[in-house]
């Protein structure tokens, strides 16, 4: 038996336990305090975001201006925000069976895995998790 944790952070879970032939994923948690370094992403054109100041670095570098917003004394990445994705070195995903998830705080990643990685297996979680997760 063998037991994977494909998350970096503690309080988010995404492990995967192999015994014998069959492989579980238990849960698939996705850290996403990294999108608090962003701006919103306007569904319309906001003059508001498209008038903060470029961020210049104290040595006068500009290069990173257009990335590199100012706002209330924060700097924030003017892109797409990015996330935190599981571990997938570890292991290849298409040979996970089953993925069980116990709560919605622990399916962040889920599409992600279904559409990414191969995996071909069942998900499973409660009625509620499911409703919210749709």
């Amino acid at each position: 038996m063998r037991l994977y944790c494909l998350s970096g952070h503690p309080t988010i879970p995404c492990n995967v336990l192999k015994f014998k032939s069959t492989t579980i994923m238990l849960d698939c948690g996705l850290d996403m305090t990294s999108a608090l370094h962003f701006l919103p992403l306007p569904l319309v054109h906001s003059p508001r975001l498209s008038k903060l100041p470029g961020w210049i670095s104290k040595d006068g570098n500009t290069m990173l201006e257009k990335e590199l917003k100012d706002c209330a004394g924060r700097v924030f990445v003017d892109s797409v925000p990015e996330f935190c994705l599981p571990e997938t070195e570890l292991l290849d995903l298409s040979t996970v069976d089953v993925i069980l998830i116990s709560n919605y705080h622990c399916m962040m990643a889920l599409p992600y895995i279904t559409e990414h990685t191969g995996f071909t297996g069942t998900v499973y979680s409660t009625e509620p998790t499911m409703q919210i997760g749709r």
